[in-house]
C-alpha cells in the first residue's frame, strides 16, 4: 500500500505532467501483477524516491516519470502487455470518474466513439496535460487519432494511450478496434487507425 510523503511542492512541472494520482494508481497495479519487483533494480533515483514516498494524489508530477515508469514495465512485460494495464486501469479507476462527462458529450454531440476522439484533449485532461491529439474521421466509424508528446519518447507510452482509448468503446457502447501505433516525425508522433461497428452493441 502507498503511504502519503510529507508536504510537496504545488508548482506544475513544465512540459507534459502526469496526476500522482495516476502514477500511484499504476504503481498499486504493478505490484498486484509481481511487474514492481522485476523493475525495482532498474528504477532511476526519481522514481524511486516516488514508489518510497508519493505525493499526494491531487499533485500534477512530471509525465517522465510516469513514462519511465511504464517503459520499465514494459521491458519487463510486453507491449500488449501495458496496453491491456491501461484498459484495465482506465476502466477501473479513471473510467468512472470521467464517465459523467463523456455521457454528457455523447448526449450533445453523437453517441459514436468520434465523438470521444474529437474531445480528447478535454477528456483526458483529469489525468493528463501537455499532449495534443488530433482526429481526423475516414468514415462515420472509422479515423485517424494522432499523439503528439512534444518529444520522443518511449513505445510503451503509446502502448498506454491505445488502452485508455479503447475505453470510448466501452462508453459509446460498440465493438471497435485500434491498430498499434505507427510513429511519425521522427518518433515524435504517434499514428493509429480507430474504427467501430455501429451494429454490434456492447
Amino acid at each position: 500500500m502507498l503511504r502519503h510523503a510529507a508536504l510537496v511542492a504545488t508548482e506544475e512541472p513544465k512540459g507534459i505532467r502526469i496526476a500522482a494520482m495516476v502514477v500511484r494508481e499504476y504503481i498499486d497495479l504493478f505490484e498486484r501483477r509481481g511487474v514492481m519487483e522485476k523493475i525495482r533494480p532498474k528504477m532511476s533515483p526519481a522514481l524511486s524516491a516516488f514508489v518510497a514516498h508519493p505525493p499526494l494524489p491531487i499533485v500534477w508530477v512530471d509525465g517522465d516519470l510516469f513514462y519511465e515508469l511504464l517503459g520499465e514495465a514494459g521491458e519487463a512485460t510486453s507491449y500488449d502487455a501495458i496496453r491491456q494495464f491501461a484498459v484495465e486501469h482506465t476502466s477501473q479507476q479513471i473510467g468512472p470518474k470521467v464517465l459523467p462527462m463523456l455521457k454528457a458529450l455523447l448526449r450533445l454531440w453523437g453517441a459514436t466513439p468520434a465523438t470521444i476522439f474529437k474531445n480528447l484533449g478535454s477528456v483526458t485532461s483529469v489525468q493528463s496535460k501537455g499532449t495534443r491529439f488530433t482526429y481526423t474521421p475516414e468514415t462515420e466509424s472509422s479515423g485517424v487519432i494522432e499523439l503528439d508528446p512534444g518529444k520522443v519518447v518511449n513505445p510503451y507510452v503509446y502502448a498506454g494511450w491505445e488502452g485508455i482509448l479503447l475505453f470510448a468503446y466501452e462508453v459509446a457502447g460498440v465493438r471497435g478496434e485500434l491498430g498499434r501505433t505507427q510513429l511519425i516525425d521522427g518518433g515524435r508522433r504517434g499514428r493509429l487507425s480507430a474504427r467501430w461497428f455501429p451494429e454490434e452493441k456492447r
